[in-house]
């Protein structure tokens, strides 16, 4: 979950310009790659790095709330989009952000910048998947990120 607190526009690569207006943001995604759910979100919690994903265009504009992750072994982002999308308030900033390889409408959805937003989400997560669901906040987050720098700088 990100917050932008001002108003902006971003250029996201080849989907165009995003009018990122102030709210929360939930971004939707995997972490079957390399490193697991650890390494995603330390990458996600880092503020500088090269853009790869959608997200890294959006990334410098907000700060890090927090993160909820699931550790089943199959892909949850698609129903939690669906799920997240029927929320009310959900906004698609941005038709197919982080959704390029899939039939979502988008993997990024706007709510209002609220505590009841935030929980409201949070509930409808957690409520398809509650053996596996858990939730880092973001001094947890950037913790993550620092230690995983300081293992890659390690390494050569």
């Amino acid at each position: 979950m990100l917050r932008c607190s001002r108003a902006c526009a971003v250029v996201v690569d080849s989907l165009g310009s995003m009018n990122v207006e102030p709210g929360l943001y939930l971004y939707l995604g995997s972490a079957f790659g390399p490193g697991g759910i650890e390494a995603r979100l330390a990458r996600h919690a880092a503020r500088s790095k090269a853009k790869r994903w959608h997200i890294d265009y959006l990334r410098p504009r907000t700060s890090l709330v927090e993160a909820w992750f699931s550790t089943a072994l199959v892909q949850l982002e698609h129903d939690w989009a669906a799920r997240a999308l029927a929320l009310p308030n959900a906004v698609v900033p941005l038709p197919r952000f982080g959704a390029s390889d899939c039939r979502c409408a988008s993997h990024l959805l706007r709510f209002p910048d609220s505590d009841s937003s935030s929980r409201s989400i949070e509930q409808t997560l957690a409520a398809s998947d509650s053996d596996s669901f858990g939730r880092l906040e973001a001094a947890q987050l950037r913790g993550l990120a620092r230690a995983n720098q300081a293992l890659r700088r390690a390494a050569g």
